[in-house]
């Protein structure tokens, strides 16, 4: 049973940052994101670590989206611009991408 408490209460932040993406929020913000982005941030979220940094190749992205390379670098330039990503780069590794949508509250579900 102690498990079972211990799961049940682990894990949330993906699925909380999932439930913004698809929820209406008093923000407007996620209401305006395109399909693509959202399949995008959708994918970002899924590889984060904890602390909402996830580094999946443009490669990772367009195979889990179906979307072409090309398309998934200007979809990542537009969550970036808009502020739903933050780009690290640290050569010679991967790019980082930091989801601030990870810290936000959860709304009410």
């Amino acid at each position: 049973m102690a498990e079972q408490e211990k799961h049940d209460g682990e894990g949330t932040q993906p699925l909380d940052a999932f439930r913004r993406l698809w929820k209406p929020s008093d923000e407007g913000f996620i209401e305006e994101l395109t399909a693509q982005q959202r399949a995008v941030l959708a994918v970002l979220i899924v590889h984060a670590n904890e602390d909402g940094v996830a580094w999946p190749s443009h490669a990772t992205i367009a195979r889990a989206t179906g979307l072409g390379r090309s398309t998934v670098i200007r979809v990542l330039r537009e969550l970036e611009s808009l502020g739903a990503i933050i780009r690290t780069s640290n050569p010679p590794q991967s790019t980082r991408y930091t989801v601030p949508l990870w810290d936000r509250p959860a709304a009410s579900v």
